[in-house]
């Protein structure tokens, strides 16, 4: 069997595998990056087990080929910093030159507390996993990745290209400013898995190039891809498609995912099978949700809201009544687009009072309903998603009313225990104080923040400032938090 050893020569980590006689077990070997061997050297001796460039470094190029040249499931451990692709050449499929070809089995995990960028240069796409492949990629920011040549498959997949047959798990990551022809933070192709969860999709670009139409800015699937508690936002697309797409896809499954502010249609299907759960569509700038089959594939929207997009809400083509489940599931829209049940369980025509897209909790940004939002406690709890969007479980009693209900949308709000309002006044803040309050803060008017003092004031819907207040060296945080005086611990 393979196993690893650790040991030191000349001051240098190494990785050693070695054959034990009589077992037929693989075992995974593990490829530590050495902390601040951020250059993209290639590994000296591809293929001889040992990571190490000839600065005596383990890189990540050089742990992706070292894991390359072995079968078996290894692991690759990314410590904090940024990791620069400098090599150019973009036709090359052995990790030598571009983007990172992943060719075995392996998980790419950063580990250690800070940020963990592996930043494209805009000279290729990042990641790409090849056909038969399973690859999990943990805890990174992929980001400025360039699909543009004109090689197929050069013009897709910005960030991450999955490949047919191939099998990606992409979990707490960040997928920012890539740039594809389509697909510009990932495409799957036919045939493919793609499991994603708490991610974020920020900034990413489907660019018209000529090689086919632009599409699909954040993610766009071919294959059977499940987004779990993602963010997708600041998308922009040459034409709109969707910020995610699926086409012709086996199945798409968006659940406790918020999508906002794209420059496309927020979430599109073309014949494809769309499954939709506690999903908050809002504010983008053509259509909200834009479905469309000839083959009569499913539709189910369930306990969603969709609302303020400037193309419509909802535009639904060719899906059969048999095979559409959308109407009396428990969903929200602004402008009656969508199809309802005329207002028996469902809100259509109807505005949810959501806050910014802010941090709520959790890994990704939400838009979490105010106080009084008709989303709150309005959901099927038969059909709700366990947790939401920040991991907190459902359902909870948002309202205060009646026990605990699911709420529509990615956002479950959580129970407002304590007092209704809070003045905080006459204060000097010399050491870090947080003040919070169930439904607003007043601060002041004689509140002064002094120089090693944090303010922290957290209320559900409103802050109030009183003149006077001042911050003197100090930092001042503001936050619309629906867990304020919760006693709710979010992970």
């Amino acid at each position: 069997m393979r196993q690893l050893r650790q040991s030191t020569l000349l001051g240098t980590n190494f990785t050693l595998l070695f054959l034990a006689v009589g077992s037929l077990a693989v075992h995974a070997a593990v490829f530590p990056v050495t902390p601040g061997a951020t250059d993209d050297t290639p590994d000296q001796v591809p293929g001889n087990g040992v990571c190490l460039t000839a600065a005596g470094e383990c890189t990540l190029r050089a742990a992706v080929q070292e894991a390359n040249a072995f079968a078996g499931s290894d692991r690759i451990e990314v410590p904090t910093g940024t990791y620069l692709l400098t090599i150019p050449g973009t036709d090359e499929d052995f990790a030598l030159t571009g983007d990172l070809d992943i060719t075995e089995t392996v998980d790419l995990i950063g580990v250690g507390p800070g940020e963990k960028i592996v930043d494209g240069n805009k000279l290729d796409r990042i990641f790409d996993i090849h056909s038969g492949v399973s690859t999990r990629i943990e805890s990174l920011t992929i980001r400025s990745g360039n699909a543009g040549s004109a090689t197929f498959p050069g013009h897709i997949g910005g960030g991450v290209l999955v490949r047919g047959t191939s099998n990606l798990d992409l979990a707490d990551c960040e997928v920012s400013g890539n740039q594809a022809n389509a697909g510009g933070g990932l495409y799957a192709q036919s045939g493919s898995t793609a499991t994603i969860t708490d991610c974020s999709f920020l900034n990413n670009v489907a660019a018209d190039l000529g090689f086919m139409t632009a599409a699909g800015p954040a993610v766009l699937s071919e294959g059977d891809t499940d987004l779990d508690r993602c963010e997708v936002s600041a998308n922009v697309s040459a034409l709109a498609g969707g910020a995610v797409l699926s086409r012709g896809a086996v199945a798409l499954g968006v659940r406790n995912t918020t999508i906002s502010g794209n420059s496309d249609i927020g979430l599109g299907s073309d014949n494809a099978e769309l499954d939709v759960e506690n999903t908050t569509i809002v504010g983008n700038s053509a259509a909200g949700l834009s479905v469309f089959t000839t083959a009569g594939h499913a539709l189910s929207v369930r306990n969603s809201i969709i609302h303020g997009n400037s193309g419509g809400d909802c535009s639904v083509v060719g899906v059969p009544a048999g095979n559409l489940d959308f109407a009396g599931e428990h969903n929200l829209s602004g402008d009656g687009s969508c199809p309802n049940d005329g207002g028996v369980v469902d809100l259509p025509s109807t505005d949810p009072l959501l806050g910014s897209l802010l941090a709520a909790g959790g890994t990704t940004r939400a838009h979490v309903p105010l106080v009084g939002s008709s989303v709150i406690d309005a959901g099927n709890d038969a059909r709700c998603e366990a947790d939401d969007q920040r991991g907190a479980s459902r359902p909870l009693d948002g309202d205060g009313i009646g026990g605990a209900i699911c709420d529509i949308g990615a956002i479950e709000t959580l129970p407002c225990i304590g007092t209704a309002d809070l003045v905080v006044t006459n204060e000097t803040i010399i050491a870090p104080s947080e003040f919070t309050g169930c439904y607003s803060v007043t601060v002041g008017p004689t509140v002064e923040v002094m120089t090693g003092g944090d303010l922290g004031l957290r209320a559900r819907n409103a802050v109030v400032f009183r003149d006077g207040v001042s911050v003197s060296g100090g930092s001042l945080t503001v936050t619309l938090d629906p867990a304020a005086a919760s006693g709710i611990t979010l992970p």
